[in-house]
């Protein structure tokens, strides 16, 4: 379970058809993990902050198509590691890592009764290794449909 803060803030009015914002995502999870059962259980639970997203460049655009109308948007954020982390522990309310992503979303709607959407993802995680930093990169992408 978690709590969230998320101040999302864009421009008025739009430059060139593009409307920009920004947003700051702070998450408060309490994790809550047991493993076996009587004296030999494993048991630990936490709560505070976890790791703070911020996202200093969102922006989005809409217009018409020959389909329908069309909405895209896209946006870069940072992960930073700003929540508790014990390599030994079982629970930790963050990664320990920064990590830098990239959203990009489209919604057509073909009639005002249906929305079809398609949001791609991708993350480049930099972990810095202690005591020597090392530098290992990963890219991840993730896509999903919706239909409503």
């Amino acid at each position: 379970m978690a709590s969230v803060l998320r101040l999302d803030y864009s421009l008025d009015e739009p430059i060139g058809g593009i409307r920009f914002g920004a947003k700051l995502i702070m998450p408060f999870p309490r994790v809550n993990l047991t493993i076996g059962s009587g004296a030999g259980a494993l048991h630990q639970e936490k709560a505070g902050l976890g790791d703070i997203a911020v996202v200093p460049l969102v922006a989005g655009w809409e217009f018409e198509t020959p389909v329908g109308h069309l909405n895209q948007s896209g946006e870069f954020g940072i992960v930073l590691p700003t929540g508790s982390f014990q390599a030994t522990d079982a629970v930790n309310l963050g990664r320990n890592y920064t990590a830098f992503g990239f959203s990009q979303g489209n919604s057509l709607f073909p009639t005002k009764d249906t929305h079809i959407g398609f949001v791609t993802n991708s993350l480049l995680v930099i972990k810095i290794l202690q005591p020597i930093i090392n530098p290992v990169m990963s890219l991840s992408w993730t896509g999903r449909w919706v239909t409503k």
